[in-house]
């Protein structure tokens, strides 16, 4: 749909989440934003994230977040080089060439690496998509994090 955006909001690199407290179970940032690869849909944000703006045929994809880092590289970098790096596991799900999926990528990528929380990834966000036109957005974020988001964005 003309005008589609996909927010993939950040989740702290060093992110460790326990999901049951009796096992100890713990999600990592890997966990909670590439996730398991071995079902259709992707299980983290990103992966999810992208496979959705595939589906709703979305201009822009922002990948969001600078509050934390990894080599002094801003989150969003990471995880934006990490689903390019993914291009055979996006183009299988896709039906596309891998070099198909990385120029399909490319051209609808923006960064975020200046926000430090919620509220300014959606405002900078917002901003950057606006400015392209986009009036129907998604916020791929998690089950734990959508409580926050949403109170940010209403």
């Amino acid at each position: 749909m003309k005008g589609t955006a996909v927010f993939i909001h950040g989740c702290h690199l060093e992110s460790k989440l326990v999901v049951d407290e009796r096992t100890r179970r713990t999600l990592t940032w890997d966990d909670l934003v590439i996730g398991p690869l071995d079902n259709l849909r992707g299980g983290g944000r990103a992966t999810y994230g992208v496979l959705l703006a595939a589906r709703e045929e979305a201009e822009t994809i922002v990948f969001s977040t600078g509050a934390s880092q990894k080599h002094g590289v801003p989150e969003a970098k990471v995880t934006y080089t990490i689903v390019r790096s993914m291009d055979d596991w996006f183009a299988q799900r896709l039906g596309i060439l891998p070099q198909d999926f990385r120029q399909w990528l490319d051209a609808r990528t923006l960064l975020d690496c200046e926000s430090q929380n919620t509220q300014q990834e959606l405002e900078c966000n917002l901003r950057m998509v606006y400015e392209r036109g986009c009036r129907r957005i998604f916020l791929v974020t998690n089950r734990f994090h959508a409580p926050r988001a949403y109170s940010n964005a209403a």
